[in-house]
This record gives structure tokens, sequence and C-alpha cells, in this order.
């Protein structure tokens, strides 16, 4: 089976393409010895080059030239080209035969799939250009003017080029040093070949320039800097308090992360030992391997929870000491800070580790939540001591007004059903990195895959 693949990057060169990738994948994936869908996926690839043909011929009435959009169509007509000949030859094909050919095309639509995420960085990249000021601007073309010099070092195997492996370090040799909120860089050299090839024979050189661009992107010099790291490296710095900011580099998966030594998983990252961080985990590798479902949910406004609470703990000094009011939220992931329902719930103080307490109100949508004196039914013992007491009721009727906020706020979102590596010792919303194939230059060129985080690009 071949999976579809970043639906974002395939909307990015245009919703039809997306659309019509989807059909295709689906397609081919139902694709027998019968070739009973063999002349329809080959309609679906024309359909597929005419619209990177239009989005060539779009970008180009720009006066910008899109090359990996020349490529992306030339490996169509390829792919186009070898299901052509599968339908001249399928009367005398034999079933193994159609094994191995259906096999290459594989190969052939998941080198695509390499193209098509690599031609969607490039034009997020002419967009997110298109917002930056004259001196951002300037910032950025220097990378950019870099990028031909370092990819070429990188899948060559030469040495980068003098002008941007000095101006890489002089930016980085004046930042400062932070003891107490510390930065490490972890480069693994188990990965594909020319990656090893680059970071191992010539990481004299390009190893401190990409070193120095992660240093200029976090504003701040690396306190650790592994070369061939491995898991123990990343264990040590993840018990290091000094340590708050983890950069990964190597080959990976939304999942997981191959250090020199072995793969690294996130089931193994969820153990006690390791204190919670502040800071960012950036992970420079892929990001294959996400799977989610949609759920409707809210995510929790922590200031307003607090106010809830507070309000809960102003009605708990109210009412008699035997009773005690908790308002709780289920998370559909308590990482992710996706709540589903709200729960209230009276309780005698006495009998409260012994569970027998009153029963509960569980509230999931806005509409359910009911009026203050409807919300008191279930609640006969204390009903009558809001009744007497206007101050609590009205405490009361607020509690259940911001309940009603939270739950109005539920919207459909796509929640991850694997761990992503790096949780929970860092927030979800720490933790950067790409859901899809990379390449180096995402990292060069965009280090946090957030540029609004990168120094690089701020305003001095």
């Amino acid at each position: 089976m071949v999976f579809v693949g970043s639906r974002r990057d395939l909307s990015q060169i245009s919703t039809d393409f997306k659309d019509t990738w989807i059909t295709f994948i689906r397609s081919f994936n139902h694709l027998k010895p019968d070739f009973s869908v063999l002349k329809e996926n080959a309609r679906l690839i024309d359909i597929l080059l005419n619209l990177v043909v239009r989005k060539n011929k779009q970008i180009r009435e720009k006066n910008v030239r899109v090359v990996v959009l020349t490529a992306l169509g030339e490996d169509l007509k390829q792919l186009k080209i070898r299901m052509a000949t599968l339908i001249d030859d399928q009367a005398h094909l034999r079933v193994f035969d159609f094994a191995a050919r259906k096999k290459q095309l594989k190969h052939d639509i998941k080198h695509i799939k390499k193209n098509i995420a690599l031609t969607a960085a490039v034009l997020r990249e002419y967009e997110t250009v298109d917002t930056m000021s004259p001196k951002q601007q300037d910032r950025r073309n220097f990378l950019l003017k870099s990028k031909k010099a370092i990819l070429t070092a990188l899948v060559a195997g030469s040495v980068i080029t003098a002008p941007v492996y000095a101006g890489l370090l002089a930016l980085a040799q004046r930042l400062p040093l932070n003891k107490k909120e510390g930065l490490a860089i972890l480069i693994s050299t188990s990965t594909n070949k020319w990656f090893e090839e680059a970071f191992s024979k010539f990481s004299p050189v390009i190893s401190p320039a990409y070193v120095a661009r992660v240093e200029i992107a976090f504003g701040q010099r690396a306190n650790v800097v592994k070369l061939g790291a491995t898991s123990d490296d990343l264990f040590a710095v993840l018990r290091d308090d000094a340590i708050q900011h983890v950069v990964i580099f190597g080959h990976g998966s939304w999942i997981s992360w191959q250090a020199t030594d072995r793969t690294v998983y996130a089931s193994e990252l969820e153990d006690s030992k390791f204190k919670r961080k502040e800071g960012y985990l950036v992970r420079h590798t892929c990001g294959e391997e996400r799977e989610t479902k949609t759920v409707r949910a809210f995510v929790l406004d922590e200031e307003k929870w607090e106010q809830i609470q507070a309000l809960v703990s102003e009605i708990n000094r109210r009412l008699p000491r035997k009773y005690i009011l908790t308002v709780s939220c289920l998370y559909y992931s308590v990482l992710d800070r996706l709540g589903c329902e709200i729960i209230l719930f009276f309780d005698r103080s006495y009998s409260r580790y012994s569970g027998k307490g009153l029963k509960s109100s569980v509230f999931s949508e806005a509409k359910e939540v009911p009026d203050a004196d409807n919300a008191l039914k279930p609640w006969s013992e204390v009903r009558h001591l809001f009744k007497r007491d206007q101050a609590l009721l009205v405490q009361w009727t607020q509690v259940l007004t911001a309940i009603k906020e939270i739950l109005s706020l539920k919207r459909e979102y796509a929640m991850d059903q694997n761990l992503l590596f790096g949780m929970p010792i860092f927030q979800r919303g720490n933790i950067k990195g790409w859901d899809r194939v990379t390449d180096p230059w995402d990292f060069l060129i965009n280090v946090f895959g957030d540029e609004k985080l990168d120094q690089m690009y701020v305003e001095k």
C-alpha cells in the first residue's frame, strides 16, 4: 500500500492537485492483475501533470522560476510512460511480472511524494518572503544564497565555501552562553549515506556551520555539541537541569530518533526519571508515521479555568464544611490540553475518600449546561443552601456561565494517536519540527520550522 502523504503539502500546489492525488493513490492501491483501474490511473496522472504545468505558469507570471516544480512535472511524465507501457503489455503479462512492475511503480510514486514535499516547502518559502521586511529579507537571503553551496557540500561531499562558513561562524561567535537554560545539539551519524559522509568525513567544516546556524536561531551558544551522538548522550542532556533546549539531527520519524548507536522511541522518554523542561526540542529529522483522528474538543483556556477554580474556592468557603464542590475537566489527552467534558461534583467532606459522594453532572456541549436553579436539581441536599444565600447563587451562576463559554469554543481537532517524540518531557507546543519527509535545507533556512522563533529574522 502507498500512503497519500501530507495533505498540507499537496494543497500547497493546489486544492485540485490534492484531490486528484488522493483519488490517484486510492485507485492505485486497488490495482490488481485484472488491470480494471489501470486506464483510470493513467488518466489521473495526466490531470496531475496538467495541474503542475498550470501552477508553474502561475509562478512564472510573477517572474519566479521554481525548478522543483519542473522536476515534479518530469517525474510525473516518467510515471505516465511506465503506466502506458504496462497498459500496452497487460495482455501477455504473467502475475509475477505484474507484481514486479507494480513494485517499480510504487517506488516511483514514493519518489514523487518526496518531490511534492520539497516543492511545497519551496512554494511556502516564496510566500514567507513576501511578508518579510527588507531587513528580514536581507538576513534570509544570506542563507538562501548559501543554500546551494551547503547542499552541494552535503550531497557531493565537497567542503563548504569559505564565505558561507566564515559568515555563519562570525554571526554565532558573538552570542552569549546561557548556563541556566542551556542548549544541546546532538548530531547522529547513523543516517542515510550522503548525510553520514557529510557530517563525518567533512565534519571539521560542515558540522560547525550547522551548529552555528542553530545557535543563531536560538540566540545563544551551544553548551553541548555531540557529533555521532548516541542514545546515552540524549539521556544525559535530558537529565541535565542546566540544559533546557535540545536539537536532534539525523534520521527519525514522528515517534523516534535514530541515534548513532540505536533508535530511540518516544515511549522511552515517558520515564519519570526525566524532569519536565521549559525550553524547546527541535527535531531535525523526518516526521513520518504521524497518525491522527478527528475529535470535537476545546483547548482549555488556563486563565478562564483558574477563574472557575477561584469561584469554586469561594463557594466552598460559603458552604457548610461537610460539603465540597469540585469542577474538573476530562481530557482526550492531558498532554494536548484537548478537553471533551466538564464534570461538576458535590461531595460530603467526611466521605471524600470513600467514594460515597453525591451525584455528579457531566457536560460535553454548551447547550447541555442548564440555568443555575435547574443545575442544582441533582443535589437536593445542597440546593436549599443556594436559594437562601444570594451571593452563593451569583457565584454558582458565574461558574456555569464560564463552563458554557468554554464548551461553546469546541472545534474539530486532529488529535495525535501516537506519542510525539519528546513528550512529556517537553510541552507539546515546544516540540518543533516537521510531519513529513524533510531535506537539510529545511533545517538551515528554518531551524524551528517556525520563523517567528528564529533569532536570525528578528528585527534589531
